[in-house]
Order: structure tokens, then C-alpha cells, then sequence
């Protein structure tokens, strides 16, 4: 099971809290971030209380905006992180308060003669890299592995449905049950469409429907998988997923498309030239050129790309048919998009945080060696 680090904040202090996150995942940390790690539908107060319970450590961040609000979400997760401070041993080190500048400990009641302000709290106002480094140095203290996983939302899934009782697991529909079942039982995409598979077929049409159409609105890399899945519907509930506006454009979900495509995709040269000469049919180019050309491009090389087919092969193929502008274009726009993201300036920072590391680990060594 993945190990984390509570992050407790107010909205305000986002964009300090976000900066610490990224320096402490620069250690190969892990961070549970409330904002970042409830997924969509999953009731948020249970979440954040099996959050805090599993943390190797909680850190309650204050400043002069959290001084300020008198109702948080905040306080909160302090009444429920101070509950089970109560229950752990006191010589271990668990709850951390972390002080931003300007900021205090507030005299907030852990027993009948201790309060917050008797825990030894991290000044990051006054030094702080020194104080992020002393954070890092108590996980590793306690066992906090450095991450490497680059799966880490579907770690923390799996958590989360690892921690649902037996009555809260019955309330999930068929459909969530047999996804949570197989991403317990799988640690890959491939194992996770091969556990799907095993128990697919004991839904009704519409749980399986309704499993399928969810995949195909939310194609990310936890639900993607399940977009396979359309394999197994009935012909006539293969429509119901994506209607077809014409004959070409039915095609793309009649036939097992997906596992014929696949086949010839993954088979030698000759195999994969039948599917090209198909791609370049009438009924094929009119759907390839019109507009959900872009769409179908994607798609087909995702399956290259499950296939394990030449890409260079397959896009030289395309490209001609759906056209190099538009595709340009697709390409401009989505990097555009990411360029324009929080997620590239995190992935910047964090970069810059690991090179500042890095650097002060070998001043470190030098100083070391000096003294030999």
C-alpha cells in the first residue's frame, strides 16, 4: 500500500502549499493533497478521514489566512488528525505543525494539559529549505520509502477502496464493485482488462453499458482500459455507445472492430497492409476526412500503440487521409494547453527543486570529504 503525507491547509495558502509539495516529492515523498487525490463521486469526508489515518505524517499548515477564517474544512481535518494523535504512541512523531510567515500555532486542545503549541512545529518562514529537509528526514525516519511509481492515482484508488467496509463496498453499483475488484487485483492496464473481463459478463446489458459508456467519456489512463471492454457488448448495444452518423463511421464499432483491428495491427507487414487498403475505402476517407477525422486518427493509433505496431508505419499511413494541417493543429493545441497548465509549471518546479537537491547532497559529500 502507498504511504503519504497529509497535507492540512486552507485555500488561500494553494499556491505555498503546492510549492512544498513539489519540493517534498522532489525527496521521492508522496503527498495526499485533498484537491488533487479525491477522485470524482468519492464521498470526500471518508476520503480525507482514511487519508489522515493512513499518513505517515500530518501536517496542519498555518498562516495569517488560516488565522483569519473562522470556518475551514481545515479545522475539520485538525479535530479528526488531533483524534488520532490521541491513539498513537507519543514518542513517535506524527503531527507536524508547519508555520508559514507570519503564521502561529494556535493553543488548539489535544488533552486536558497539552495543546498544539507543545508539539515541536516547523518554522518554514524563518528557513525553508531547512525546514522542508527535516520533514523529509522524519518520513525516512519512519520507514517513508522514496516513490517511483508513476501510477500513483490508481495506488491511492485502490486505498481508498481497500478502506471501504463491507456495507459501504455493497452500496457501489455492479459496475463500480467489478471495476474496484479488478484494480485491486491488477498492478497493470493489462492485468486490469483481464481481471474486467473475468466477471464482465455476470452484469445485465445496461450495468455493462453503463460500464462502457463511462470509459468512453472519461478515456484517462485509470478508465481507458475499459473502453476495451466494448468487445464484449451484443452488436446491437455496440451502437447505443457511440451512435453511428454513417455506414464508415459504424464500422469503427461493428465487427469486434477493436479486436479485429488489433489482430492485424499486432500481425506481419501483409496482415497490416489488408487494414490500410481498408482505411482507404471511400466510406473509410469520407470519415477520416471529415470531422471526426482527428477523433478516429487518435484512436486508431491508441490500438498501434496496444498492438506494439510500427507508429511511423501506421501514422504515414493516415496522416495522407486525415490531413498533416489538422493534425498539426490537434498537436499545437494540446501542447498549447499543457504548456498553459499547473501541471507544467509543477512539473518545472519540481524539476528545479530535484536539481537544487541534488546540488546541495554533493556540497554536502564535499564538505564530508573535506574533513577527512
Amino acid at each position: 500500500m502507498a504511504r503519504h503525507i497529509f497535507v492540512s491547509y486552507v485555500r488561500e495558502d494553494f499556491e505555498i502549499v503546492d510549492r512544498l509539495a513539489i519540493q517534498l516529492e522532489s525527496y521521492g515523498l508522496s503527498v495526499w493533497l485533498d484537491r488533487e487525490m479525491i477522485s470524482p463521486g468519492v464521498r470526500w469526508r471518508d476520503a480525507i478521514r482514511h487519508a489522515i489515518r493512513s499518513g505517515d505524517l500530518f501536517l496542519a499548515c498555518f498562516s495569517p489566512a488560516s488565522a483569519a477564517r473562522e470556518r475551514a474544512f481545515m479545522n475539520e481535518e485538525l479535530t479528526l488528525a488531533i483524534d488520532e494523535l490521541r491513539l498513537r504512541p507519543v514518542e513517535r512523531t506524527w503531527f507536524i505543525p508547519v508555520v508559514f510567515t507570519g503564521g502561529t500555532v494556535p493553543p488548539r486542545s489535544i488533552s486536558s494539559v497539552e495543546t498544539l503549541r507543545d508539539l515541536q512545529w516547523t518554522d518554514l518562514g524563518t528557513d525553508w529549505d531547512a525546514g522542508v529537509s527535516a520533514i523529509a528526514d522524519i518520513a525516512f525516519a519512519h520507514g517513508h520509502q522514496p516513490n517511483t511509481s508513476k501510477r500513483m492515482t490508481m495506488e491511492h484508488a485502490r486505498e481508498l477502496i481497500a478502506a471501504l467496509n463491507p456495507a459501504e463496498f455493497a452500496d457501489l453499483s455492479s459496475g463500480r464493485q467489478l471495476f474496484a475488484k479488478a484494480l485491486l487485483n491488477s498492478s497493470t492496464d493489462e492485468e486490469f482488462v483481464v481481471a474486467l473481463r473475468k466477471d464482465f459478463h455476470l452484469l445485465s446489458i445496461s450495468e455493462q453499458l453503463a460500464v462502457v459508456k463511462g470509459a468512453f467519456d472519461d478515456p484517462s489512463a485509470v478508465f481507458g482500459p475499459l473502453r476495451r471492454l466494448i468487445d464484449e457488448l451484443p452488436e446491437e448495444a455496440k451502437q447505443e455507445i457511440r451512435p453511428s452518423r454513417d455506414d464508415a463511421e459504424a464500422y469503427l464499432f461493428k465487427r469486434n472492430m477493436l479486436t479485429d483491428w488489433r489482430q492485424l495491427l499486432a500481425g506481419d507487414a501483409e496482415q497490416r497492409q489488408k487494414l490500410y487498403a481498408f482505411f482507404r475505402t471511400p466510406a473509410m476517407r469520407a470519415l477520416l476526412s471529415g470531422p471526426e477525422g482527428v477523433f478516429a486518427y487518435e484512436e486508431i493509433v491508441s490500438i498501434a500503440v496496444d498492438a506494439g505496431a510500427p507508429l511511423e508505419e501506421v501514422r504515414s499511413q493516415l496522416i495522407p487521409l486525415v490531413g498533416e494541417e489538422r493534425i498539426d493543429a490537434l498537436a499545437t493545441e494540446l501542447i498549447g494547453k499543457f504548456l498553459r497548465s499547473r501541471q507544467f509549471e509543477r512539473a518545472v518546479e519540481k524539476s528545479l527543486a530535484q536539481m537544487k537537491l541534488e546540488t546541495q547532497r554533493r556540497r554536502r559529500l564535499l564538505d564530508i570529504l573535506e574533513k577527512l
